[in-house]
């Protein structure tokens, strides 16, 4: 057995912006929609605590793509989630 020692999300500050990117473009992809996350939107993200590590992202990325019906998700839609 290997054990990996993956730190959490929140101590990854410099992954979140990557992660945010390939799970957008997955996503819109899924979903047949063209998103955008305003810089301002990826700021509050960094900052982030993330408890639920790289899954909580994703899933609020998800949230984000299905539920924005313009196609920029600013920070009035990450102040819903």
């Amino acid at each position: 057995m290997i054990h990996l020692n993956i730190p959490p999300l929140y101590k990854r500050k410099s992954d979140i912006l990557s992660l945010v990117d390939v799970y957008l473009t997955m996503l819109c992809e899924q979903y047949g929609l063209k998103k955008q996350i305003m810089p301002e939107s990826l700021k509050i993200m960094e900052s982030y605590r993330w408890p639920g590590n790289v899954r909580e992202l994703k899933n609020i990325i998800e949230f984000l793509v299905i539920s924005t019906s313009v196609p920029f998700i600013t920070l009035e839609t990450c102040q819903d989630i």
